[in-house]
Formats: structure tokens, C-alpha cells, sequence
């Protein structure tokens, strides 16, 4: 796949921390009541203490063991970035797009020095007239596409209109392409995408592109921020 960049990229990085907290042999601190979570004991027959809950027991003031219970504490941070430097970055998967018309059966015309069509039913258009574009940003993006042909594309149209919408192709068309960057602690940063589709219809002069594929114009991309970020 011919993958042609147009603009430099970056990504943005979070931070999540943890941290476990074991605790030796501490005397009896705090009130302990059976069956709360928040303490952890070695005894066997513990009634209670005269102070505040949420503590780490031991069976009495002044007798320890090596290890007489212990109790993770989960350490959380959350981080906020001053003013993040945006990059917008593309690529399309396309460097050119080129289509093929096949003419019916064509007579000369001496008066008009043209050929003419004598069963145009027969004639049809072919070729890939998509273009994936793949956005690498750390924002949302707009991709407008629009076409112009040159003096060759006399009696050809071309539309242009995004894949997943509905109807016919207009004169320009515009993709809104989500961010490269996802939030939340369990995303994952990946590239996104969105497809323009060209349309030709119209007939074309018999001598353009008889001995060769001939430009009959060209599409131009432009790039920004999307909109409401």
C-alpha cells in the first residue's frame, strides 16, 4: 500500500501509580471491629480497642512477631497537562486515482470532425475512485476534499461525497476523522480513518487517454482541527 504522509505526527502519554504498603509487628492501635475490611489481624480472639477504626492490629501492646499482619494500600495520582501542544498529522492511501471509460461503438462525424456514439447504452465507467485518509493527530480532524479538472475533462463531472454517507456526490465533501488519542485508563492510542469516494460520469472526448492514461484534473486535501475541541 503506497502510503503517502503529508504532515508530522505526535502522541500524548498518561500516568497511573500504585504502590503496596506492608506493615512489621506494630502494637494495638485504633478500634478494631471484626469483619471490617479495613483491618487486618493474625489474632484468634480480638474484642476491641479504645481508639479510631481503619488501624493495623497486633495481639497487645508490646508483644511482636516477625510479621503479624499486613495490608495493601493502593496509591492513585491523577495528571493534568497545561496547555498541550496539538499536532495535526495524515497520511492518504492513494497517490493518484485513475478511472477507465469504455465508448460504445464510434462512428467519424465529417460534418463536426468528432466521433459519435452510435449505441452509448453500452458504454460505462470503471476504476477505484476511493481514498482512505488515516489521521495520526492527537485531535479530531476535518478533511475537505474538493476536484477541478483541466481542458481534457470537457464533458466529464466529477462528485466526491464520504463513504458512510448517504446520496448523491457534491462538488466538495468532508470527512471528520476522530482523534489518534483515546482517554481513559484502559485505551489504547490507535490511528482512525475515513474514505472519500470520487465519482465520473459524462462522456469524455475518445481521444483523451486512447493511447495512455491522461490528468484530467486533480483533488486537493486540506487538513485542520475539527471544530467544538
Amino acid at each position: 500500500m503506497n502510503m503517502k504522509k503529508f504532515l508530522a505526527g505526535a502522541l500524548a502519554v498518561c500516568l497511573t501509580g500504585s504502590l503496596a504498603v506492608t506493615a512489621g509487628a506494630v502494637g494495638a492501635i485504633g478500634k478494631y471491629t471484626p469483619n471490617d475490611p479495613h483491618n487486618i489481624t493474625s489474632l484468634d480472639n480480638v474484642t476491641s480497642w479504645d481508639q479510631d477504626a481503619n488501624n493495623i492490629a497486633d495481639k497487645e501492646a508490646g508483644i511482636g512477631e516477625d510479621t503479624a499482619a499486613s495490608h495493601q494500600i493502593p496509591i492513585k495520582i491523577t495528571t493534568v497537562s497545561q496547555n498541550p501542544q496539538h499536532v495535526l498529522a495524515a497520511s492518504v492511501d492513494k497517490t493518484e486515482l485513475t478511472f477507465h471509460y469504455t465508448f460504445g461503438e464510434l462512428i467519424w462525424d465529417p460534418v463536426t470532425l468528432q466521433y459519435v456514439q452510435k449505441n452509448p447504452e453500452k458504454s460505462a465507467w470503471t476504476g477505484d475512485g476511493e481514498l482512505t485518509v488515516t489521521n495520526y493527530s492527537d485531535v479530531a480532524v476535518t478533511v475537505t476534499a474538493t476536484t477541478e479538472g483541466n481542458e481534457l475533462a470537457k464533458g466529464v463531472t466529477m462528485t466526491l461525497k464520504d463513504k458512510t454517507a448517504a446520496g448523491d456526490g457534491q462538488a466538495s465533501a468532508s470527512l471528520n476523522i476522530p482523534s489518534a488519542y483515546k482517554e481513559g485508563e484502559t485505551a489504547k492510542n490507535h490511528a482512525e480513518q475515513g474514505t472519500f469516494v470520487l465519482k465520473l460520469t459524462g462522456v469524455p472526448d475518445p481521444a483523451v487517454g486512447r493511447n495512455g492514461a491522461m490528468q484530467i484534473g486533480t483533488m486537493t486535501l486540506n487538513l485542520k482541527k475539527a471544530a467544538l475541541q
